[in-house]
């Protein structure tokens, strides 16, 4: 048994469980049978929903020091433990390490890790000197998009014309959207010109609290759809002829897809993951929604600027295909069962 040990909410997201799931579902194609361990229920009917076992620790997912006496005895079973949290700690890495394997999902690199295996897919993970500062050690580095863990859907899409028109645009916030880019995103575009030929096609994560005063600004703009508890992402995408999204691993679906994209900061982590894609010309960043008030109004921009060159959306497309093909979750698989 694998177990995997991460969490969602309101407050971090559902981005650790969403890649994790993935992960999950290529280990059990290997035979593997996969158990995830949270500390309260937040996502455990999504988990479920994906056919695999859930144990509840009954703890904070701040405080992962104080969950060892629950969690170890569970860690004991399993031949692998994957860990996927920013509250991870020396401490907890090296008493769990005691029992079990594990392997760590490092987006930070926060701490020297003492880690078996260390997974970075992150584009910024590259400009990270991992080999340097593990070299010597008994650690195996999975670092970049080769290794993206994305669900079945997004493996080896064929290629798709870029149309010289933009009729249809992905906005993705991502799961709990806790700075409201959605309601923001909305209200400055209804009062902008221009956009009315366009149709936006808003994704609401499952954690957005925001749901009925969403629903009432579609209501409102006939150029708005709202998706929530989209089953099949993948085809949405590529639907959509651009798209804007958070800098987190929405990225690497809309790369696999070849969707052209505007991405931004809402977290702190995510700035080298903004910056990493700019610069290798895969994307175009708006910024941080945090700290600029004109924010909204030069994300529609930067989004006219994209829409408005053909060329250049094809010439991302290209690359962003090239960058990354889906099927990372498998190599992922396969490197921690080596």
């Amino acid at each position: 048994m694998i177990c995997f040990r991460a969490d969602g909410n309101a407050h971090i997201g559902s981005g650790h469980i969403m890649r994790c799931l993935s992960l999950a579902a290529a280990l059990r194609t290997l035979g593997e049978d996969c158990l995830f361990a949270m500390a309260d229920d937040t996502m455990a009917a999504t988990v479920r929903s994906r056919g695999f076992e859930v144990r509840i620790l009954g703890t904070h997912w701040r405080d992962m020091n104080a969950e060892l006496p629950v969690f170890l005895p569970l860690a004991a079973q399993a031949k692998l433990v994957v860990v996927d949290s920013y509250a991870l700690t020396p401490a907890w890495l090296d008493a769990v390490r005691q029992q079990v394997p594990v392997a760590q999902f490092d987006d930070e690199d926060a701490f020297l890790s003492t880690a078996d295996f260390l997974i970075n897919y992150n584009l910024s993970g590259l400009d990270r000197p991992y080999d340097r500062r593990y070299a010597g050690q008994p650690v195996r580095l999975l670092l970049g998009p080769a290794y993206a863990p994305l669900r079945e859907e997004f493996c080896a899409l064929p290629d798709r014309p870029v149309r010289q028109q933009v009729t249809d645009i992905l906005v993705s916030t991502g799961g709990a959207d806790p700075e409201n880019v959605a309601g923001r995103f909305v209200e400055t575009l209804a009062r902008t010109p221009g956009w009315e030929s366009v149709v936006f096609h808003l994704v609401v994560g499952a954690l957005n609290p925001r749901l009925p005063e969403l629903e009432r600004a579609a209501a409102a703009l006939p150029n708005l759809e709202l998706h929530r508890n989209v089953q099949q992402m993948a085809a949405l995408i590529c639907r959509c002829d651009a798209a804007v999204a958070a800098a987190g691993s929405t990225l690497y679906e809309l790369c696999a897809c070849g969707t052209p994209t505007v991405t931004y900061v809402l977290a702190d982590n995510q700035l080298p993951g903004a910056t990493a894609f700019a610069r290798r010309g895969l994307m175009l960043n708006a910024g941080d929604c945090r700290r600029d008030e004109g924010f909204y109004p030069r994300l529609l921009q930067t989004l006219r600027t994209l829409c408005d060159d053909a060329p250049r959306r094809a010439a991302m497309a290209s690359a962003m295909r090239h960058t990354v093909d889906g099927r990372g979750a498998h190599r992922l698989a396969a490197a921690l069962l080596e």
